[in-house]
């Protein structure tokens, strides 16, 4: 490549990436070559600044892999303006990084505010186009799916959307805190906090906030379920605060955006079960050091150390018909609390209607 072909490829890449990508506005020439007028001559006049910057735009289409670059005319005396569509694209991306995108974008879609998955659609649908000409083989963004856990899809509603927003927002910031009003889950209290946000856990269909709480000067590392706040809104940062280091593989190690019983001791815990669950429990263990032995026909016993979460709680609970608590005695109390009083209420159901 000589130097005149490698000044038109700089040049036509400097275009591709000031030109505005819908649903932004279109831009004029005129506009537009402030920031690209770098990439020509210093002795070149207006005039000419504006024809060679519209030469080029009549080839930077030839480079795109997918897209189009958009000409609009201007009405009256306006000038003509441009903008890329969502899906340009310059690149050639292999058959797995579209896959991989592709993938992408069916989770992503589901869970991002639409403010932010808005500005980067057209990526995916590049990655989609792409991946159909390399396989050969079309509607891509129907061969995938993440299937929500749970019962059913949370109805998230336009005030989840906002405060998902603002908190998104915060945090390409960077240099803002949040104020709120929170519901603990659980229960209907509701508290003010003053938080700096760090980051984002999404467990399962619920977004968790990672965030320091601020109390005077200093702060305290939290997690709040992003769908109980009340209110929020994003503050300036008013003093400057130590923030405690934190490190998200070990909050997500630790379950720290659940709730966990026993002030969140890792416990020993020792039971019974029956072959049903042998399955489950060898490809998902249960906690740390777990150890399975048989001790008779269809029967089993394990053992592990582990923090009781709720959602292990809740686990036990199920599957209690399949398996017998033999330790920790708080753990067999609490299991056998929970059976006692759904027994006493299908009890009183009974009584009620015979």
């Amino acid at each position: 490549m000589n130097n005149t072909q490698a000044n038109l490829i700089r040049r036509l890449l400097t275009l591709y990436k000031a030109l505005p990508r819908s649903p932004k506005s279109p831009i004029s020439i005129v506009e537009l070559k402030e920031s690209v007028r770098s990439n020509y001559s210093e002795c070149i006049d207006e005039q000419s600044l504006i024809k060679a910057i519209r030469r080029d735009l009549e080839l930077l289409p030839e480079l795109l892999i997918s897209g189009e670059l958009t000409s609009i005319e201007g009405k009256g005396n306006k000038p003509r303006k441009y903008q890329l569509s969502q899906d340009a694209w310059m690149e050639a991306l292999s058959a797995e990084l579209a896959l991989v995108l592709v993938m992408a974008n069916e989770y992503l879609n589901q869970h991002l505010p639409d403010e932010i998955y808005s500005k980067v659609e057209g990526f995916f649908r590049s990655a989609e186009l792409q991946l159909q000409s390399n396989t050969k083989l079309k509607d891509w963004n129907y061969r995938f799916r993440f299937v929500p856990d749970g019962y059913a899809q949370i109805q998230k509603t336009q005030h989840h959307a906002e405060i998902q927003k603002l908190i998104y927002k915060a945090l390409l910031n960077g240099n803002v805190w949040l104020q709120g009003k929170y519901r603990k889950e659980g229960t209907q209290n509701i508290t003010s906090y003053l938080l700096k946000p760090q980051g984002v856990i999404q467990y399962g269909q619920k977004p968790y906030l990672i965030a320091s709480k601020i109390i005077a000067n200093k702060s305290i590392l939290r997690t709040f379920n992003i769908l109980h706040f009340e209110e929020l809104k994003i503050i300036p940062e008013k003093i400057t605060i130590d923030v405690e280091a934190y490190d998200l593989e070990d909050l997500v190690e630790n379950r720290e955006f659940e709730y966990a019983f026993f002030n969140r001791e890792k416990l020993d815990v020792f039971f019974v079960f029956e072959e049903e669950l042998l399955d489950e429990l060898t490809s998902n263990p249960i906690g740390d050091f777990q150890t399975i032995k048989k001790i008779d026909e269809g029967y089993y016993e394990l053992r592990a150390s582990c923090m009781l979460t709720n959602s292990r709680m809740n686990w036990l609970t199920e599957k209690a018909e399949y398996l017998q608590i033999v330790a920790p005695d708080c753990l067999f109390e609490e299991i056998q609390c929970r059976i006692t009083k759904a027994g006493e209420k299908y009890q009183i159901f009974n009584e009620f209607n015979s």
